[in-house]
């Protein structure tokens, strides 16, 4: 059920700025207007607002700024305070769903380790707290002092990417001091890609992309579930276009790279290509493609097909020839389909070919306009190339640069060779929300408000904006950067947002409806920065396998990957994102490094040895996982730990990567991608933590698979029937909830971990608890491996991921066993857990087959303001009990209520469990078993529906759905 939006008001444009945010400090963002009444002053709670309902929360719509993709968010603000985001069901780009990443976004709000006040560097080298009058003089003292030496083309912007009202407030103040544009930085700035666009189309673009309408998509390396432009709304397209559960024909996907990540577990063909060939294979692909349809695409000028035999090529990538020939077929018969360029994992000196190659294959199967909109462009077309990045830093180690500004932007973590080039530069200013490896350097920190206390629209892409607006009062003395800017034309930026906007929309009704919906299907004032220019001649095009530095003197190609919960590293310091493992891996708190268990036992290494990484440019060391799912001459390494100043979670998880690579790199590439290494043995071992070892089924049936063709049929049906020795019944009288969970469309992601956190207030027990298997997750994401492997060399990952709740079994192991009723059965099907009945014995757990109670072993630990974030609809456990899920009571009892006190009959769907809303699938379905009409009967009635387990007469409230999956040679051109 959609909840009812509130905004605040700005005040009105007589109101001074200070008694605008004094107001606002009063009354926080609890004091809101309903989504339908006409707009009004904001009351302080000391006059109770007859809107308000005690203890009632409201919601606000904004946006999150966690990454680049812009997801609508929706914040749930109970007396004041965010305890819960959820994503904004009006949102096109995530539809009123939130990853991993969106759920930490109130660990970044509350976190212990945020800057509280301005601070200057002292004579001593010492940062120091002063007030805000005092900071902003000292930075306006050095702004006169650049404009009487005549040095005002030497300040420099590196921040994060901005659009909108924002964009248009740094450029305007950029151009009044006499400096040059900003630079965006993003670590994934999509070098590659836009300059293949710009080749081939003309324009350097990120375009958008209809994963949706693809009934085939091939991805040389484009980790599109994980991190890739827009992970949240590309996970629902890809389940709209491969799930059975949200089509009737599934489309095939092929992965292709060196490791096995996220979106490759989830594809039905994973091409274990040899690094720095990705590019071959394009080009191959499109050889057969062009020699199947007797046509050529046309070509820009310059570009010439490299004359490459797709044999060749075949022997050269380690690929199969029969797979890339059955691919070419496939594109051909599938229409639209859809070919992705590199991703981040395989980014090297052959992504530009690469891009290219796959831009005029999409152009020659008609894919251009269709399923790959160039026309469209996201917001990472605005951001800076690494070379502008590397140029800059270039200038100011040899006193080019003589103020630099830092808006959320943490270079010095990614290049740690460039930590130098900051030294020479006379004043450093430094927007950031919390410590890190670059603002560690500043002369002076501004600290900005978290993006949850503030004003902005952010456009993720042409034709849709969202609203920015303060779910609370700041936490501390920060101020927005709009409102630094601003000061001396004494405006706030939040008046300086709604001016544009009502400018925009004719007037201040229509900008109140915004900032209820949140998002308007339309572009913001000056929306997207302007695009780059574009190269006036196209690189030249390989025809051979991509160099890296290394080639013949060091033995392993280097693979950094990211990871859904630390993207490029900024979410490193949240305790939610280490303590939820890596869903492949299974790891948590540290960074380790990936190795074929050949190559291990070549070399002599075994689990947990710390190896030491050797690249022509630096060292690093790692503990080693092993793994199948890497090729042999391969190292991985994950990206985003290896912090040392970045705040108490993540310092000390581990080496940084970074230090690996080249601080020079020729244009277009990610620098990571370029090395390789050599392994060298340290003597030393470091256990890493793993949540599940175990990845084979033996002859337990779990994460079950049927064929496709198969799987809407009574063969699909599982046999197995619980056998009991008595009769069982409970008497439901008015409804018993379960549970619909289809594994065809579950990709592992974790957002159902992070939603069951932060709504159920699980505490962290930390890396030395996580070793002993005692973690607390109330909802664990297992992953099994099928039961037969291909002989192709075209491998068919068959991985299945497996979301384990409490089954709420109508016949529970666990009630009958404890001595003091505290876990027992409720007239609704639940199986209740009663807190302060508890006494610890742990029978419960012990009888449990499914091993979804947890023990609270210590007294959890809420580093202030985290306490905040809690949820006061539920309890907080103390030490000595046993917790778990019970479907998120506290929603099922708050609708229940709202039905009752409306006397309103309850709707399917009205009741949202955590996980399930946060989904971005719709892998998990919630509803009431004795509706005949519910979501979840008809799901648990189809033919490939099973029990977990269910012989063992635990009469499960959950039903799982059968993986369909592809066999290798099923389907069209098989």
């Amino acid at each position: 059920m959609k909840p009812d939006l509130v905004q605040i008001e700005v005040a009105d444009p007589g109101t001074s700025r200070r008694t605008f945010l004094k107001t606002l400090g009063v009354v926080g963002a609890a004091s809101g207007l309903s989504a339908c009444q006409n707009p009004e002053h904001i009351l302080p709670l000391l006059v109770p607002d007859p809107r308000q309902e005690a203890g009632r929360p409201q919601f606000f719509a904004t946006v999150c700024r966690e990454c680049p993709a812009g997801c609508g968010m929706v914040v749930k603000v109970n007396d004041g305070r965010p305890t819960k985001a959820e994503g904004n069901p009006d949102h096109p780009v995530n539809r009123g769903k939130l990853c991993l990443r969106g759920q930490t976004a109130l660990q970044g709000l509350y976190n212990p380790d945020r800057i509280r006040q301005p601070l200057l560097r002292d004579a001593h080298g010492k940062l120091q707290p002063l007030g805000w009058p005092d900071a902003l003089a000292r930075w306006q003292r050095e702004l006169a002092a650049i404009q009487r030496e005549g040095s005002a083309g030497r300040i420099a912007w590196l921040g994060q990417i901005e659009t909108g009202s924002m964009d248009r407030l740094i450029r305007t103040w950029m151009a009044n001091q006499g400096a040059p544009p900003p630079l965006y930085y993003e670590y994934f700035s999509h070098d590659a890609l836009r300059q293949a666009f710009a080749i081939t189309h003309g324009a350097a673009v990120v375009p958008a992309y209809h994963i949706a309408d693809a009934r085939y998509l091939l991805s040389f390396g484009a980790e599109f579930l994980e991190t890739w432009i827009s992970n949240v709304e590309f996970a629902g397209d890809f389940a709209a276009m491969h799930s059975l559960g949200h089509t009737p024909t599934p489309a095939r996907v092929v992965c292709v790279g060196p490791r096995l990540n996220l979106t490759a577990a989830n594809a039905d063909e994973y091409w274990p290509a040899h690094p720095g060939t990705e590019h071959l294979l394009a080009w191959a692909l499109l050889r057969l493609v062009m020699d199947r349809t007797r046509t050529s695409p046309r070509l820009p000028a310059g570009v010439v097909l490299p004359e490459l035999d797709p044999r060749q090529v075949a022997q050269s990538s380690g690929i199969a020839f029969d797979a890339i020939e059955r691919a070419a077929d496939r594109l051909l018969a599938a229409r639209p389909s859809l070919v992705l360029g590199p991703g981040y994992g395989n980014d090297h000196r052959g992504a530009l070919a690469c891009q290219i190659a796959v831009n005029l294959l999409n152009d020659l199967l008609g894919n251009t306009g269709v399923t790959v909109v160039p026309g469209t462009p996201h917001a990472l077309t605005g951001v800076a190339a690494q070379a502008e990045v590397l140029e800059l830093f270039a200038r100011a180690h040899s006193g080019g640069v003589r103020m630099l500004l830092l808006h959320h932007a943490n270079p010095a973590y990614h290049h740690p060779q460039l930590s130098a080039a900051l030294q020479p530069i006379p004043f450093k200013v430094s927007f950031a929300t919390w410590m890190d490896e670059t603002t560690q350097h500043a002369d002076l920190i501004l600290p900005d408000h978290h993006f949850l206390e503030s004003w902005g629209d952010y456009a993720p892409r042409a034709g849709v904006t969202g609203i920015l607006q303060p779910a609370r009062v700041p936490l501390y003395d920060t101020r927005p950067t709009g409102d630094v800017l601003l000061a001396a034309e004494g405006m706030s930026f939040a008046d300086w947002l709604r001016n544009a906007w009502q400018r925009q929309l004719g007037g201040a009704p229509a900008w109140n409806a915004l900032l209820s919906k949140g998002v308007t299907p339309g572009d913001a004032p000056g929306a997207h920065p302007p695009l780059p220019p574009t190269p006036a001649a196209p690189v030249p095009l390989p025809g051979q396998a991509a160099a890296f530095d290394g080639d013949g003197d060091y033995d392993f190609y280097l693979a950094v990957f990211p990871s859904i919960q630390f993207f490029d590293g900024r979410q490193a310091n949240r305790s939610w994102a280490q303590e939820i493992a890596e869903p492949l891996s299974k790891l948590v708190w540290d960074g380790w490094c990936e190795l074929h268990p050949d190559t291990a036992q070549k070399l002599g290494f075994k689990a947990n040895d710390v190896v030491r990484l050797r690249s022509p440019h630096g060292t690093a060391e790692f503990p080693l996982f092993i793994t199948t799912w890497i090729r042999p001459d391969t190292v991985g390494v994950l990206m985003g730990q290896g912090h040392t100043n970045f705040g108490m979670w993540a310092n000390g998880r581990g080496d940084l990567v970074h230090k690996l690579q080249s601080a020079n790199v020729p244009p277009g590439l990610w620098s990571a991608q370029t090395v390789k290494v050599r392994l060298e043995a340290t003597g030393r071992r470091r256990d890493l933590a793993n949540l599940q070892v175990e990845r084979l089924q033996r002859d337990k049936k779990m994460a079950l698979a049927v064929p496709l063709d198969l799987a809407a049929t009574p063969a699909a049906k599982e046999t197995l029937e619980p056998f009991s020795l008595y009769h069982y019944h409970h008497p439901y009288q008015t409804h018993r909830w379960g549970m619909a969970i289809d594994l065809s469309s579950c990709i592992g992601c974790n957002a159902c971990q992070a939603a069951c956190y932060a709504e159920n207030n699980i505490a962290i027990w930390g890396r030395s608890s996580s070793l002993s298997h005692r973690e607390m997750t109330w909802i664990r994401v297992e992953l099994f491996e099928g039961d037969a492997a291909h002989p192709s060399a075209a491998m068919n990952p068959d991985l299945r991921f497996l979301p384990i709740p409490c089954q709420q079994c109508g016949n529970a192991p666990c009630e009958y066993v404890c001595p003091t009723f505290a876990s027992y059965h409720t007239d609704e099907g639940l199986n209740g857990q009663v807190y302060n009945r508890c006494v610890g014995t742990r029978y419960c757990s012990n009888n449990c087959i499914y091993k979804v109670r947890r023990f609270n072993w210590y007294t959890p630990q809420w580093p202030q303001p985290l306490d905040q974030q809690l949820n006061p609809q539920v309890t907080v456990r103390s030490k000595g009990v046993m917790e778990k899920c019970t479907f998120c009571i506290q929603r099922i009892s708050a609708v229940e209520l709202d039905a009752r006190t409306n006397h309103a009959a309850m709707r399917d769907g009205d009741i949202q469990t955590a996980c399930q809303q946060s989904c971005p699938t719709d892998a998990i379905v919630f509803g009431d078993l004795l509706d005949p009409a519910s979501r979840v009967v008809k799901l648990a009635a189809l033919d490939r529906a099973y029990g977990l387990m269910a012989d063992e007469n635990t009469y499960p409230a959950v039903s799982y759905l059968k993986r369909a999956k592809f066999e290798l040679n099923q389907g069209p051109a098989g």
